[in-house]
């Protein structure tokens, strides 16, 4: 094979992995960022800093149609004895209606940004919300924060397996 031809080979091939290297799945436009459609349901994960150590930021969910502390369909805090992430699903059969996602301190007396991932379970689509907490939302207490200021509520609107997100 002569050089030129070598060089023609060389340049086809990596024209043809650099195309191949620019392209990717795209999501369909006419469907939200915020809106996730998954069989699977949907998995929430919140990730923090958790320094000093004694900081627990704890995840709670609550139906809005009977809002209570016994409305967590966990049963209860999401995060105790976590190492700075927080996680559970919502199953594709859960009921369909509103929720009320809250990050909030169990403890800690120092600023907190976290970070709150929702994602599909198959399809792994993701929608993230960022926050903080100012440490004087630490000293509050209470076992249901449903629109209280201790915990940044975002709204989560379950249909069939359509999951729309928003704060």
């Amino acid at each position: 094979m002569s050089r030129t031809s070598t060089s023609h080979t060389l340049l086809v091939a990596a024209l043809s992995a650099i195309l191949f290297q620019g392209c990717k799945k795209t999501t369909d436009p006419a469907v939200p960022d915020n809106v996730i459609t998954d069989a699977g349901g949907l998995n929430l994960t919140v990730t923090y800093d958790k320094t000093p150590t004694t900081t627990d930021l704890d995840l709670y969910i609550y139906r809005k149609s009977t809002y209570s502390a016994a409305s967590n369909p966990q049963g209860g805090t999401i995060g105790p004895n976590d190492n700075g992430t927080v996680s559970t699903d919502i199953a594709a059969s859960a009921p369909d209606e509103d929720y009320t996602i809250v990050v909030a301190y169990k403890t800690g007396i120092t600023a907190k940004p976290y970070t709150l991932t929702f994602k599909g379970i198959n399809d792994k689509k993701t929608y993230v919300v960022t926050g903080s907490f100012a440490a004087s939302l630490a000293a509050a207490t209470g076992a249901n924060y449903f629109g209280s200021t201790r915990g940044n509520n975002v709204t989560l609107t379950k249909s069939g397996t359509k999951f729309t997100i928003s704060q």
